[in-house]
């Protein structure tokens, strides 16, 4: 019938799928299983236990302290028992430690009967704790021996047991003992016995196990897992010495600078009262290093190393103060009348000893402070300042068969000739190549697993130019860095591998490879931390991907204003687009409008008396970069206090070209000793403009050839710093503009198809660039 009326009002029936029988329906059987499995479960003692966990009845971070059993005497009364008491007592100390109440456990104690394990355990659970601690006492005439045991109160399985033992009174004469028994059973697994000094230092639960947490890491040096827990150990609870002291040395060892870690050192002051030897002694080297003084420093860590010739701590904190003291001294056996203070080949000896007691211990340092212990790159001179802040350079060398350095002022840094400087500069590098070649080769064997051992050994057997192939049957810089990337766990140091991945290969001359390593890098980290940021700005703006590189830049928090200039926040994301688009050679209205948008910012947001040194800080690189397009005039805006290659291009702004050859000319003499690679590819770009400029466009092409034929012997930071990088694909873009101007179609035709490949994937502004070049890649003239 009522298909009938449904027919005669017009509709039309649809066909309906037949409802399956629930009899038959996979789901309700799968649902009745379960439901039979947890009935059963929650038949048996097990299951109704895990049940508990589940629905939270029983939260197993709780524990429950009961009367501990006596033999050889009669037990005390449950409300007189004195050491469950006293256990209790100091655990209530531990702020944020879940507790059950003694008055409960006494009542469910009272309640049962059962003396067993499996009944305290039982009992432990109906005060919904998953952890009890629970004992035995032997007392004789003469003495007490109690142990205590921490089980887990679901599985029954001891987890912890310690024991304590001395004359009868020892619990009336040393009250402390019980707080020293309870911290050791709630202590975590794996903590070195040092680490203990931290147990009055708070009365914080969550600071005191992220403290040991932290201490454990250092076991093993796994120094960012350490520095996270002792932050997470002072954010919850800042008047934590012990972890404030720790945090700081640890912040100072990786080269974070001062804001990051003297606040630290602030609070370890003020409460040192709390911390034992050892840390005092590292308060004493942070203040000393945080006034400047590094001597100082190397006094408090000479004292650890005194108590305990195997603190690798003590000879690491030599090793740091040694190497890193800026300070310069007058010396009577120096051939210059000056000398560092500290000591390089002092700082390696401990830097050797320390790894020799701990190897993993090598991960305390970045590796951009290994290198200023063993320098491993040319072109790395060390500067300091003499007491009165008169600054100092010298460049290592081999006097009595020993690394040295002899300090200059810095004044003599273009002027004096290097074999002057330092005669035996080249053994000097070479030894130090060898010996950390060495060290860390020993290192890869001992810590098979360790990314950041194989990581230093890739630089280093970068810089001695052994990128492929199996040098004596060892590692090559590429499978070194392979193995490195297999390891690697943190994204800041995959991102930084990968652009030692391209770096490679952009020295091998393999520039299609190169692109598609970057490509593939910047597509990994579509969202990167600010650490990983820093090494993903390179790569994009050697690849041209000007806004990609401008976003990283801005990601990382970092500045591209010179050190030392007043800082403008505000105006940070207006000079680091200019930054970048002038670093990639771009010469359009835009960037004209950039570079007028910031003189006027600089106008409203900076006060007059630090105008000028803000405008030069944020000016210098950009300008640098852009004479070409805006012209050699717009330099003299930044004043006298520029650096050389700058007062070069200010003459020619000045029509003064006669002076400007003869600075250059003094700069290029100094640079004659060393290899062009060594050099920052945007100061060699910057020279070959000044001499095409000045009318040496021979000189001009010589200089760039130089540097482009011998791209394996490029330094690291070519694609770690984004102007460097983009400096790359511009330096090929210029050759080949002056090789076309010569009429050298074929040099024009071979560099410009090598940009057209290492910016295949730029974006839009570098499009009139590569359109010249694919016109110079296709002529021939």
């Amino acid at each position: 019938a009522l298909s009938a009326a449904i027919g005669n009002s017009g509709e039309t029936l649809t066909a309906r799928a037949l409802r399956r029988p629930l009899s038959k329906s996979p789901w309700l059987w799968a649902a009745g299983v379960a439901l039979l499995v947890a009935g059963f479960a929650g038949s048996t003692a097990k299951g109704r236990d895990q049940i508990d966990v589940l629905t939270g009845r029983v939260d197993t971070s709780q524990y429950a302290v009961f009367p501990f059993q006596y033999v050889g005497s009669a037990a005390p009364t449950h409300d007189d028992e004195p050491v469950a008491n006293g256990l209790y007592s100091v655990m209530r100390e531990w702020n944020g430690l879940k507790l059950a109440s003694d008055l409960s456990v006494s009542d469910i104690r009272r309640n049962s009967t059962d003396r067993s394990l499996d009944g305290m355990l039982s009992a432990s659970r109906r005060a919904r704790a998953g952890r009890m601690v629970w004992g035995r006492v032997w007392l004789t005439k003469d003495s007490i021996k109690v142990r205590a045991v921490v089980y887990d109160a679901i599985g029954g399985t001891s987890l912890r047991e310690r024991e304590v033992a001395g004359p009868r009174d020892l619990l009336e004469r040393h009250p402390g003992i019980l707080r020293m028994l309870a911290a050791d059973l709630l202590r975590l697994d794996g903590i070195p016995k040092s680490a203990s000094s931290g147990d009055g230092g708070t009365r914080s639960f969550v600071a005191w196990h992220a403290y040991q947490e932290g201490q454990r890491a250092l076991t093993t040096w796994r120094v960012m897992s350490a520095i996270d827990a002792f932050e997470r150990a002072v954010a919850a609870d800042p008047d934590y010495a012990h972890a404030q002291t720790w945090l700081a040395q640890l912040l100072v060892w990786r080269g974070e600078p001062s804001s990051r870690w003297t606040s630290h050192v602030s609070t370890a002051l003020r409460n040192r009262a709390t911390l034992d030897v050892r840390e005092n002694s590292l308060v004493d080297a942070l203040q000393s290093i945080q006034q400047g003084s590094f001597s100082g420093a190397c006094v408090a860590y000479d004292a650890m190393r005194g108590r305990d010739s195997l603190d690798a701590a003590a000879w690491l904190g030599l090793a740091h103060c040694q190497g890193l003291d800026r300070s310069v001294v007058r010396s009577s056996t120096s051939k210059t009348g000056w000398a560092f203070r500290g000591s390089i080949p002092s700082a390696q000896r401990a830097y050797a000893r320390a790894l020799q007691i701990t190897p993993s211990a090598f991960c305390a340092f970045p590796f951009s402070v290994v290198a200023r212990l063993f320098v491993v790159e040319t072109n790395a001179p060390r500067y300091g300042a003499t007491a009165d802040s008169s600054p100092y350079f010298a460049f290592q060398d081999i006097i009595a068969d020993s690394i040295a350095y002899s300090p200059r002022p810095r004044a003599e840094l273009t002027s004096t000739p290097f074999e002057v400087l330092a005669p035996a500069y080249d053994r000097a590098l070479q030894r130090n190549r060898d010996v950390l070649l060495n060290i860390l080769s020993s290192l890869t064997q001992r810590l098979p697993d360790n990314a950041d051992a194989f990581e230093s050994l890739a630089r280093v057997l970068e810089m001695r130019d052994d990128i492929t192939g199996t040098p004596n049957g060892g590692y090559s810089a590429l499978s070194a860095l392979d193995r490195a990337k297999l390891l690697a766990t943190d994204s800041a140091q995959r991102a930084r591998l990968g652009a030692t991945d391209v770096r490679l290969h952009l020295k091998l001359g393999d520039f299609s490879r190169t692109v598609a390593i970057g490509d593939s890098v910047l597509n990994a980290n579509p969202s990167p931390s600010p650490k990983a940021a820093e090494y993903l700005a390179g790569i994009a703006a050697l690849l041209g991907r000007e806004h990609v590189a401008v976003q990283h830049l801005r990601t990382s928090g970092g500045s591209v204003s010179l050190a030392g200039a007043p800082a403008v926040p505000l105006l940070e994301d207006v000079s680091t687009a200019l930054f970048m688009r002038a670093a990639l050679g771009v010469c359009d209205d835009s960037l004209r409008s950039l570079h007028k948008r910031l003189d006027v910012l600089l106008e409203s947001y900076v006060n007059p008396a630090q105008r000028g040194s803000a405008r030069r800080g944020m000016l210098m690189r950009p300008m640098q970069f852009a004479v070409s397009c805006l012209g050699p005039a717009v330099t003299l805006a930044l004043g006298d206090s520029v650096p050389p290659i700058m007062r070069v291009v200010q003459t020619l702004g000045g029509a003064d070209v006669k002076h400007g050859r003869f600075l250059l000319d003094s700069i290029q003499k100094f640079r004659r000793v060393m290899r062009p690679g060594d050099f920052a590819v945007d100061y060699v770009m910057t020279e070959a403009w000044l001499a095409a400029t000045m009318g040496d466009t021979t000189a001009a092409m010589h200089q760039l050839d130089l540097t482009l034929t011998a791209l394996p012997t490029l330094g690291w930071h070519v694609v770690y710093e984004p102007g460097m990088a983009a400096a790359v694909g511009r330096s090929m873009a210029y050759r080949a503009d002056l090789a076309a101007a010569r009429g050298d179609a074929i040099t024009a035709a071979l560099w410009a198809g090598r940009v057209l490949t290492l910016w295949a994937h730029s974006d839009p502004s570098l499009a009139p660039t590569l359109a010249r070049m694919r016109a110079l890649a296709s002529h021939r003239m």
